[in-house]
């Protein structure tokens, strides 16, 4: 496991740290929540959200030198 991201926020001290095995991180925002009913009919405007999801490459099974299951580095 190594270290691939953090996020603080720093006026509650609220801190999110992500390790993973896998080579690479996607980054997904909640640009686009605009007034959106969610659970509980909570609503979810523009950036109230932020995922980060560990995984291989988008594009590895197209490129042979990317190995599977293997950490780079």
């Amino acid at each position: 496991m190594r270290l691939a991201a953090q996020l603080r926020e720093p006026r509650s001290g609220r801190c999110l740290m992500v390790t993973t095995t896998e080579p690479g991180l996607q980054v997904y925002t909640g640009n686009y929540l605009n007034g959106i009913r969610g659970k509980g009919g909570q609503t979810y405007d523009q950036h109230w959200g932020i995922c980060l999801e560990t995984q291989h490459f988008p594009d590895s099974p197209n490129q042979p030198h990317f190995l599977h299951g293997a950490s780079s580095g």
